[in-house]
């Protein structure tokens, strides 16, 4: 197996850089505002798992979108106060 190009590692670090970078100006900023870029980036990171699946194998899942569905119940299930 042979090594990425640098070309392909520059295409895999720029969105990472950009995801660190909204997450430190999201720390910079007050907690209701930082509710805002947690979910962003939580929605972020769904669609980059569909697009992954979904542009390398071309085959529409609604499996991932599932797994998301029952994480979230479950989460607000957690956090509901008995």
């Amino acid at each position: 197996m042979r090594p990425p190009s640098p070309r392909t590692l520059l295409a895999l670090a720029a969105p990472i850089v950009l995801l660190v970078i909204v997450a430190l100006v999201g720390q910079a900023t007050s907690i209701s505002t930082q509710q805002y870029f947690l979910q962003a980036l939580i929605m972020v990171t769904i669609v980059i798992g569909l697009y992954v699946f979904s542009g390398n194998s071309g085959v529409i899942s609604l499996g991932h979108i599932s797994f998301v569905a029952i994480g979230a119940f479950m989460a607000g299930l957690l956090t509901v106060p008995t």
